[in-house]
């Protein structure tokens, strides 16, 4: 679910904060430009440099498909994420945590499996390939 700027993620009882975290990067990216600033304003407060780093990296997501968390969210860990949407406009998002040691060499292999993933998600909701 999409919270006031958070991520729910029930079957860890933890609730995540989109702007430094793959999937909620991934999601925020799903959503059109105006939704996501409101929550990025409401995640970052009046922090406009912070803000204005944040659209620049969704629209970079929107390009690729694919978001990055290098140790934003929790250190020692890095990961990949893309958004999924179903028939209704429902969003979600798959990520892929690595720990940081490991990254960097699995990197390239893990984008490609994660929009393989995501496409075939995607497909199986009847949206098609990519969001």
């Amino acid at each position: 679910d999409l919270e006031v700027g958070k991520v729910r993620l029930p079957h860890l009882v933890q609730t995540l904060p989109l702007h430094c975290s793959a999937h909620g990067k991934a999601l925020l990216a799903a959503v059109d430009q105006e939704r996501a600033l409101g929550l990025a304003k409401k995640e970052l407060g009046s922090d406009q440099q912070r803000i204005d780093d944040l659209m620049i990296e969704l629209n970079e997501i929107r390009l690729t498909g694919v978001s990055l968390d290098c140790e934003g969210h929790a250190l020692g860990i890095c990961a990949l994420g893309s958004a999924v949407k179903d028939g209704q406009g429902n969003v979600g998002a798959v990520s892929i945590p690595v720990p940081t040691q490991r990254f960097d060499s699995r990197k390239d292999a893990l984008f490609e499996e994660l929009l393989n993933c995501c496409s075939k998600i995607n497909r199986s909701l009847g949206t098609g390939t990519r969001l």
